[in-house]
């Protein structure tokens, strides 16, 4: 596994810098501090004064220019998966949970959608070449779409989770809300389409017309409530879109990423699939996944999902909701723990599996 090293120079430049900023600010609000005194005390010299007021306004300046302009923050985060050259599939791996739902999405989309099936069967990325092809084959466009869907899902699951244990003022976001991002994501799209519009809903037998249109009965209660997933006998899936975030929240979106629009901040998230593989020790395939095919019948890939966070700083510290951000800390912590090969590696005691299979074996 890779080891981060501290960036050792750069918090000492960083330092500094910080505290050369704050030495010089010293001596400006001390001399600015005793021109105001000194006037008060003995009134008559108006330049004094005059002196005094600028540099404590050169003060306030700079720490309002340099502490509350609108900041950035990038993540990127490094995700992986194996796949099938022979079957044109990918290959679910224990524990992880990313690869398993890749798996059964893409295999619930091929089951339902048949242009979705075709075009993946047609375009198969065996067949893709990073070093001599340009154009990309519509199966990279599907993995982007289908790792895209996954951080979507994700993140629903957690702000749903979030604010169901926060009294704050929401709206509850639906499919309608995100028609675009449907446009730009077939896997959005199918899934989260009313049951009652495919076929492969309607003919089910286990599903009445209430089921159909979400509605469904709590026999304990005497309820009623809405379902939100189902799926179907040959293999679709539902999933509603019951997305709740912060009033006032804009959506945005187009084929490579989508944009949530906060008073305080916004949030932008992009996935990219390139075609290169990562770096999966042999051993991981061979008895953690239990591979037992030809290592040329496989490969393991890389995709990235890119975070980008442009803070409004002035309204975040005169907020007094911002409380209902703090979900997306959350959410970046998550991308890591969920995607991230090096954390899966060291979720499961790679290092300390390896360890004991070489003592086994001797």
């Amino acid at each position: 596994m890779e080891d981060k090293s501290p960036n050792i120079f750069s918090e000492v430049k960083n330092s500094q810098k910080f505290i050369g900023e704050i030495l010089i600010i010293s001596i400006i609000l001390s001399l600015s501090i005793n021109l105001l005194t000194e006037f008060f005390l003995s009134p008559g010299n108006l330049a004094i004064l005059i002196i005094g007021i600028i540099l404590l306004v050169l003060c306030i300046t700079y720490v309002l220019i340099s502490q509350l302009s609108q900041k950035e923050y990038n993540q990127r985060v490094k995700g992986f998966f194996i796949y099938d050259i022979e079957e044109n599939s990918i290959i679910p791996i224990p524990m992880h949970n990313v690869s398993n739902d890749m798996n059964q999405y893409l295999n619930s989309a091929c089951e339902e959608d048949k242009a979705i099936k075709l075009k993946w069967n047609q375009n198969p990325l065996s067949k893709y070449n990073s070093l001599k092809e340009k154009s990309r084959p519509e199966s990279m466009v599907i993995i982007e779409e289908l790792v895209s869907y996954i951080v979507f899902s994700n993140l629903t699951t957690l702000v749903t989770d979030y604010f169901n244990t926060k009294n704050e003022e929401i709206q509850n976001l639906t499919r309608k809300d995100f028609l675009n991002y449907c446009e730009n994501n077939r896997f959005l799209d199918l899934f989260s389409k009313p049951m009652e519009k495919r076929i492969s809903f309607l003919k089910s037998k286990d599903l009445d017309s209430n089921s159909l249109n979400q509605i469904m009965d709590n026999p304990n209660s005497g309820k009623t409530y809405k379902l939100v997933m189902a799926y179907g006998k040959d293999g679709a899936f539902f999933n509603s879109i019951d997305f709740p975030l912060p009033k006032g929240a804009q959506i945005e979106s187009s084929k490579e990423w989508i944009e949530f629009n906060f008073d305080v901040c916004k949030l932008k998230i992009k996935t990219n699939f390139d075609g290169y593989s990562t770096n999966i020790p042999n051993s991981f395939l061979k008895k953690f996944v239990k591979i037992k095919k030809d290592p040329l019948s496989y490969r393991d890939y890389q995709f990235n999902i890119d975070i980008s966070i442009h803070f409004r700083r002035f309204k975040l510290l005169f907020s007094r909701n911002w409380r209902k951000f703090a979900w997306i800390e959350n959410f970046l912590s998550n991308l890591e723990k969920n995607f991230s090969l090096e954390k899966f590696l060291t979720r499961i005691s790679w290092d300390t599996l390896q360890a004991l299979d070489i003592i086994n074996n001797d």
